[in-house]
């Protein structure tokens, strides 16, 4: 009876010794996690950040290709007028063309 006794406290003592060991790891799991978790967080915000910057420069960009491509239909109709109202003789004349093609502008 004693030896079963010895044993059964062995068995016991190896199994608090696993459990404790159990405890450890998932105690480790569990601050592994919430390390991730928090990873996640932050790279969460900073590529919503990044986006928003992204979605700025897009709209930037695309005002600036309109206003590229407004300003270059005003200068081919500005080319078109001073060809059309080339002023043959003096530079007060060639001043007065551009006078008029920059009204009709």
């Amino acid at each position: 009876m004693e030896k079963q006794i010895a044993e059964m406290k062995t068995v016991q003592q190896t199994l608090i010794t696993r459990n404790r060991e159990h405890q450890s790891r998932v105690a480790e799991q569990n601050n592994t996690i919430d390390s991730l978790k928090s990873q996640v967080a932050e790279l969460s915000t900073y590529l919503k950040a990044r986006d928003a910057a992204v979605s700025r420069e897009s709209a930037g960009r695309r005002e600036a290709e309109i206003e590229v491509e407004k300003l270059q239909v005003k200068l081919e109709d500005t080319q078109r007028c001073l060809e059309n109202n080339r002023p043959k003789g003096s530079e007060n004349s060639q001043l007065e063309a551009l006078r008029v093609c920059s009204q009709s502008a």
